[in-house]
């Protein structure tokens, strides 16, 4: 009995092709040469070999402040290009920095949450890395720089702030000063007031209170809108 040896001259893969079909011919050395001919296939098994990747390195989501606990942010997703299904399978983790306070992200559908109803005021962005490995392998600790991406998420402003005054204040509200010095729409202080909030909802407007009118007095914005401190004039007429 003669035996013959089969060796693969490259390496197969199993996502590139799971069978190679072969035509074998064995031939004697007699004369005149008699052969046989016969049919092989080879069959590639699978294996968990391939990463899952994320096709984006970033991902952007928004979302407005004072939301419920518990409201969904967004959705990231890795592609595992393993054949078979249970190699598909991907778990999902974050680095466990401080952003996990405040959001959440489930490890089997990639869609994160908040943890915490968000204040604009105190954080305006969050970003959190999440990584992606075979769900098999959820435990293994090395993940390779290819299987992870970053999500940014902005925190839109909601107008939840009132404009505040910061002169005058409760502490500190007496203006003194010379009547023989001032002259008509001249300058005769200056009110500094600011609001907390963010873009349009900082935008102030002035006014006098309507049983005030009459007392001779005009308001005067001098500074743009912002949610810097706003510049007030108020004007002898």
């Amino acid at each position: 009995m003669n035996i013959c040896c089969v060796a693969a001259l490259s390496e197969l893969d199993f996502e590139r092709r799971g069978v190679y079909s072969y035509r074998v011919v064995a031939t004697d050395a007699g004369q005149p040469r008699r052969s046989a001919v016969s049919r092989l296939d080879v069959q590639v098994i699978d294996v968990d070999d391939e990463l899952p990747r994320f096709d984006v390195a970033e991902y952007h989501f928004q979302i407005a402040e004072n939301l419920p606990i518990g409201t969904s942010v967004g959705r990231v997703e890795a592609v595992d290009r393993d054949s078979s299904p249970d190699f598909r399978r991907i778990s999902y983790s974050d680095d466990g920095h401080n952003t996990s306070k405040f959001l959440t992200l489930d490890s089997v559908t990639g869609e994160i949450r908040t943890a915490a109803v968000l204040d604009r005021e105190l954080v305006s962005s969050l970003t959190l890395r999440v990584f992606a490995a075979p769900a098999a392998a959820r435990d293994r600790p090395e993940v390779t720089s290819s299987s992870h991406c970053d999500v940014i998420v902005g925190v839109a402003d909601e107008n939840d702030n009132s404009p505040e005054f910061v002169f005058p204040s409760d502490g500190n509200w007496t203006v003194f000063v010379d009547s023989e010095v001032f002259r008509v729409r001249s300058r005769l202080v200056r009110l500094d007031a600011v609001d907390l909030d963010d873009g349009i909802n900082a935008q102030l407007t002035f006014f006098l209170d309507s049983e005030d009118r009459g007392l001779g007095l005009n308001v005067e914005s001098t500074s743009g809108s912002s949610n810097d401190t706003i510049d007030i004039i108020l004007n002898i007429l």
